[in-house]
């Protein structure tokens, strides 16, 4: 249906009544055909019962006027008026089963999502309009549209006859904006039409009354016929929890500018085509509301209608406060449509101005956040006590005018203005989420400035920008518009918030971060958990993290952690490490003869030693001592300064940080490696309860550990490593550690770790697709020449073998019946020559089968990672041969 006003047109039908597809309709035949027979004989018996009175009234005044027939008329009166007793019983009952039927159709409503396979039941919202639509067709006629295109009211008819609703999507946005959700709020709908809205609200919010108010008597006659029909049904609401306490939902007739809105909390006004004076009577009147009222209208109050407020400053009318304005907002004569947020607060309208020039930096601050925060009300900045954590760790390390400070995932502005209004650092720059955050902090950053333009210099810059994308790409981006690089290459200080990725995520940001900024750069990271994680070319500084108060009632807390960026030790091109995959080779490493050759190179390359320069050599002479943190976020340093003159870093200072490239703060490149794919993994990850339960793992066959790194090296050595071409397998794998260990260190072509655990499997598949994310360079490197890493969950005694060269297995807890099955398989398929190392022997009978056998060629001490005694554990190792004659 289309209706025309002012030269235009507009869609004006219903978008829940006027729907075209009758399959929606939730009523059951049954019910239908008990509410037809209800309804025939209530008719008939009041039809009935009319025709005998009317005949027993006429034979009053044609009959004989004698004693005998007046007795024979009261006797028929008397059973006459009988059996109309007995018709309005009948009424009574099928009136009430006409109810019951109602009710029944109305709790039907309730289970409609259940029926609907087209609506998620994460939706909330879209289960709450199915049940919406399906009570509106239940208690709205099915013609009401009809009523539309008729002129109602006063005037000439063209305003009457243009009607429209809010569809419930919209409603249900709204209804957000009122903060309906609180319970004790009342809504009023002024010019509420069917009153669709309003039995909406009511349905739908935990609001104690609804109020629709209508002048129009058709429209007024179909909004309380839905209501009533919606009360003899008994449902009160459509959530999926009722609402506590009583509520009730109206209809008033009436003119809304003679209605008492006292305890109104919440209005909307449909105010399209209100005359002017009566939006200014409304303002009048609304304006003497209670301090919260929210109203929305879908044109500004006259006074707001030209970009500036046009009032007195002690108006009345400056209690109402123009919040928000929300465009494209669907309404069923189309999507493009504003609706402005009013709210009335005298307290903001009246308050003294506030004093910039004699307000501290908190204050200003204070000051531009509650501005801002009027306004955008999603907008939520970080806890006060965290960002004043963050900035106290940020000041310990002596900003200067040449430090640039990037942070990257804050929430809101708080700590990069307050960096700007509180140090001298020549440029900060904050990168946000997606979406509004950025919007926001530059919000903030602009009422600050215009409450003193003078309070940040006008040469220190201040910008918020939102990174594009996911966050790892990024920051792993090297080309591009305003990537991570670009933006804070040049920082002096980096900060990394954890606010809304998880600790694995976090630490592919840090792990990429290194080799996109200066070397001798500050990373402080706020969350990772108690356990400093490694990456390759940050040097941790902290004896230990710093635990933080995140929320004190609930006691969750974080973690700060502090590095410092290294130059590459690859570019000194040392013997053997002239690459990461170089030094992944040998497991334990000489970290002192290593520094030592660092040192030498750098003093023969005088201009190599200027790469650490300015003021990140003048910080890094103070911090690389070490630090200390305190609660508050106080670090500091746990040795003296280096004493060496200059704003160049010593070559003593520069040859251990290029070790940190190699290293980071471990013992060795692989443990550094390890460490970071496993930061976060359990030790000992447990079997399922469904794998437990099917016997997958007999005896003390489930109980997990792992071989130390250099018992694995020792071992590998021992049999001269993985002959080219062919494949090492780790059976019973794990989280992979030790098939990793075999992949980085030896030639072997494949390396295959079998798991049958699930959770284990999954372990070493995600510390995998790590490598893949983190070092995207390395995991190139290493699968070069068709190299290939691969995790198999299944049954080791299903394993193919026959490319086997080596075969690991930390078969500590196997039964002797598996090692005795194990054995045979791998008689059966690996080829001669395959060397087996294994912590527990196999049993005499499974070492021999056809014409080749497993000869045990030696029995070791063996590392392991449960216990730092080294002859606490032993590995056999045997080699396929041919049987003996």
């Amino acid at each position: 249906m289309r209706v025309r006003s002012r030269g235009s047109s507009a869609t004006a039908g219903n978008d829940v009544a006027a729907d075209d597809h009758a399959g929606d309709e939730l009523k059951t035949k049954a019910g239908r055909s008990l509410l037809r027979r209800c309804c025939r004989r209530m008719f008939l018996l009041l039809a009935l019962g009319g025709i005998a009175t009317i005949f027993q009234f006429l034979r009053q005044y044609h009959a004989p006027d004698d004693g005998a027939q007046q007795q024979q008329q009261q006797q028929q009166q008397r059973q006459q008026q009988q059996k109309v007793n007995e018709g309005e019983d009948a009424t009574k009952a099928v009136l009430k089963s006409v109810d019951e039927v109602l009710s029944d159709s109305l709790r039907l409503c309730m289970m409609r999502p259940q029926d609907d396979a087209a609506v998620p039941s994460s939706d909330q919202s879209e289960v709450l309009l199915q049940r919406l639509k399906c009570v509106f067709d239940q208690i709205y006629p099915p013609r009401e549209q009809e009523h539309w295109m008729q002129p109602q009211g006063p005037g000439d008819g063209t305003a009457s006859r243009i009607y429209g609703e809010i569809p419930p999507k919209s409603v249900n946005f709204l209804a957000q904006e009122l903060k309906l959700d609180v319970p004790g709020s009342v809504f009023y709908d002024l010019g509420s039409g069917f009153g669709r809205m309003v039995l909406q609200i009511y349905l739908t919010t935990q609001a104690s009354r609804a109020v629709g108010v209508e002048i129009v008597e058709d429209r007024y006659a179909i909004a309380h016929e839905a209501l009533d029909t919606l009360q003899r049904g008994g449902l009160t609401s459509v959530l999926h929890e009722a609402p506590n306490g009583v509520r009730n939902a109206s209809m008033l007739k009436m003119n809304f500018t003679e209605l008492d809105l006292k305890d109104a909390t919440a209005i909307y006004m449909a105010s399209l085509f209100f005359p002017k004076d009566i939006m200014w009577y409304l303002a009048h009147k609304l304006a003497a509301l209670r301090d919260g009222t929210r109203i929305l209208t879908l044109v500004q109050f006259p006074f707001d209608m030209y970009g500036t407020r046009r009032l007195p400053a002690d108006s009345p009318l400056q209690a109402l406060r123009q919040r928000r304005r929300f465009d494209e907002v669907g309404m069923t004569w189309g999507d493009q449509n504003s609706v402005f947020l009013y709210e009335v607060d005298r307290a903001e309208a009246f308050k003294p101005p506030f004093n910039a020039e004699a307000a501290s930096n908190d204050e200003l601050l204070a000051e531009a956040f509650q501005s801002v925060a009027k306004v955008e009300e999603r907008f939520r900045p970080e806890p006060v006590h965290l960002t004043d954590t963050m900035l106290e760790a940020v000041k310990s390390l002596g900003l200067q005018v040449a430090d640039e400070v990037c942070e990257l995932g804050g929430a809101g502005a708080g700590l990069a203005l307050r960096l700007a209004l509180d140090s001298e650092v020549s440029r900060v720059i904050g990168i946000l989420p997606p979406g509004n955050e950025s919007r926001f902090a530059s919000a903030v950053h602009r009422s600050l400035t215009d409450l003193d333009p003078s309070r940040i210099p006008w040469h220190r810059r201040v910008t918020f920008k939102p990174w594009h994308g996911e966050l790892h790409d990024f920051i792993s981006a090297t080309s591009g518009p305003e990537t991570f690089q670009e933006l804070c290459g040049s920082a002096t200080v980096v900060l990394l918030h954890q606010i809304t990725v998880t600790d694995d995520a976090m630490l592919d940001m840090l792990t990429l971060v290194p080799a996109r900024v200066v070397p001798g750069t500050i990373v402080i990271v706020r969350g990772l958990g108690s356990k400093t994680p490694c990456a390759f070319g940050l040097l941790p500084l902290l004896e230990k993290p710093v635990e933080l108060l995140l929320d004190e009632e609930l006691g969750f807390t974080t973690f700060l952690h502090v590095f410092v960026t290294a130059p590459s030790i690859m570019s000194l091109q040392l013997p053997m490490l002239k690459s990461l995959r170089d030094a992944l080779r040998n497991v334990t490493i000489n970290l002192t003869k290593i520094t030592e050759a660092s040192r030498e190179e750098l003093e023969a390359r005088p201009s190599s030693s200027g790469i650490v320069k300015g003021v990140r050599a003048t910080r890094s002479k103070h911090i690389m001592s070490g630090l200390v943190g305190q609660a508050n976020g106080t670090l500091r340093t746990l040795g003296p300064p280096d004493p060496s003159p200059g704003r160049i870093l010593p070559v003593s200072l520069l040859a251990k940080l290029h070790l940190a490239s190699l290293v980071g703060g471990a013992e060795s490149p692989y443990a550094c490696l390890e460490e970071n794919l496993y930061a976060f993994a359990p030790y000992s990850p447990a079997i399922t309860r469904k794998e437990k339960d099917a016997g997958l793992f007999p005896e003390h066959a489930a109980t997990y550990g792992e071989v130390a790194p250099n018992g694995l090296e020792m071992l590998l050595q021992r049999v001269g490593g993985v002959p080219k071409g062919m494949a090492f397998f780790d059976l019973g794998s794990g989280l992979g550690k030790a098939a990793l260990q075999a992949f980085t260190s030896t030639t072997a072509l494949q390396v295959m770790g079998i798991e049958l655990s699930t959770t284990r499997h999954q372990g070493a598949v995600q510390a995998l697709a790590s490598l893949a994310r983190r070092f995207p360079v390395l995991a190139e490197e290493l699968r070069k020449g068709g190299r290939r890493l691969e995790f198999q969950h299944g049954d080791i005694l299903q394993a193919d073998l026959r490319n086997a060269g080596v075969v690991w297995m930390g078969s500590l807890a196997f039964p002797q019946d598996l090692m005795a099955k194990v054995g045979m398989r791998i008689l059966e398929q690996a080829p001669l020559g395959c060397k087996v190392l294994t912590m527990l022997e196999f049993p005499a009978q499974s070492r021999v089968s056809g014409t080749r056998q497993l000869h045990l060629i030696e029995v070791l001490p063996m590392p392991v990672r449960w216990t730092s005694k080294l002859n606490a554990n032993r590995a056999a190792i045997y080699e396929i041969i041919e049987k003996k004659a």
